[in-house]
């Protein structure tokens, strides 16, 4: 299986997980933007998003950027150790 870029990206510090590439545009269907739609409590917004093969990324002709979120946090869910396992490199 080919390695997927996001799970090394550049802005990715080493106490969190890159879980998504959103943008701020309002998804007429739910209301919210994907951004918002990502719950997790310590998410924090990256500066350049990419696809799984390191190409940068413009979701839908919107500007996206990747989205972060604390290892921490994940690791409290009830099945967050398999989460993990699954973002991590």
């Amino acid at each position: 299986m080919k390695n997927d870029f996001n799970k090394n990206h550049p802005e990715r510090l080493d106490d969190e997980v890159f879980v998504a590439n959103a943008d701020d545009e309002i998804n007429p269907q739910r209301g919210i933007t994907s951004y918002r739609a990502i719950g997790w409590t310590t998410k924090r917004r990256g500066g350049i998003a990419y696809n799984a093969n390191g190409k940068p990324f413009r979701g839908n002709g919107h500007k996206s950027f990747p989205v972060f979120v604390k290892q921490r946090e994940i690791k409290a869910e009830e099945d967050g150790e398999e989460i993990l396992k699954e973002l991590l490199p």
